[in-house]
């Protein structure tokens, strides 16, 4: 869940789709456009991610938003309609990353060596980072800053490895 949080706050790539028929795109209730069979469409996924009406408190890193009752929370709504695509840090559909897995394992595993084997601190000042967009539309934001912070290796005691 915090993987996938940290995912939502910080991507902002575009799925671009060219349209293989004529068809009117709904934009809300009242609003739809129309679009022709070979327009290019551009998805921009992180306005979703930020919408207040699918995630509560948008702007909040919430480590527990995609878990609900000790399971991983796939039931977002817009409008009461339940989203296919709540989350798509790695695009959607036919495209979507085949590497995504792959990726995630590695933020996991990378996260829990670190947590392990390193004790953390933020340096003063490092509460909140802000993001870069000067690269939106290709990937993952990054900070705007360095993140400063101490890291010291565990005391053996402390160790998993013994």
């Amino acid at each position: 869940s915090s993987i996938s949080e940290g995912l939502r706050l910080s991507s902002a790539s575009t799925n671009i789709r060219v349209s293989q028929e004529d068809f009117s795109l709904r934009l809300d209730e009242e609003r739809s456009a129309s679009v022709r069979k070979g327009d290019v469409i551009a998805l921009y996924p992180q306005s979703m991610h930020m919408d207040p009406d699918i995630y509560q408190d948008p702007q909040s890193f919430r480590y527990d938003r995609f878990v609900q009752d000790g399971r991983v929370k796939t039931d977002f709504y817009k409008s009461g309609q339940k989203l296919k695509f709540f989350l798509m840090p790695f695009g959607s559909g036919a495209s979507m990353c085949p590497g995504r897995y792959f990726a995630v394992n590695e933020i996991k595993q990378f996260l829990s060596l670190v947590l392990l084997y390193l004790d953390l601190d933020l340096q003063p000042g490092q509460n909140r980072v802000s993001l870069d967009y000067s690269r939106a539309g290709l990937g993952i934001l990054l900070p705007d800053a360095d993140v400063r912070f101490h890291y010291r290796l565990r005391a053996a005691s402390q160790s998993p490895a013994e």
